[in-house]
């Protein structure tokens, strides 16, 4: 059984999975995307930022990061979304800081 994560031998999905996925209102890249969660981090500056969608917030506020903090690391995703990713709380491997951004209680 296919699933949305699941490609053919060269590395596309299959037929219309990609024009389904643009529909679906639960995997649209906001807010409301069913893997969103609820952030609250503090910036290097002092300042606390609170928003639902770590990616969408790195997308929209480029202007906090450096350009090497941009930069695609794992799966396409900006080092900025994969290293503050670390430091939700629950995480395994979670760390207390990154590049002086830490978790907001």
């Amino acid at each position: 059984m296919r699933t949305l994560e699941s490609r053919n031998k060269l590395g596309r999905y299959p037929a219309g999975v990609t024009a389904g996925r643009a529909k679906s209102p639960i995997l649209r890249p906001d807010e409301n995307h069913c893997l969103a969660k609820d952030w609250s981090l503090r910036a290097p500056d002092g300042a606390v930022y609170r928003f639902r969608n770590l990616s969408l917030f790195v997308r929209t506020h480029r202007d906090l990061f450096t350009p090497e903090e941009l930069v695609p690391v794992s799966a396409s995703r900006p080092a900025a979304t994969f290293f503050l990713g670390m430091l939700r709380p629950g995480r395994a491997n979670r760390r207390n800081s990154w590049h002086g951004w830490t978790w907001a209680e």
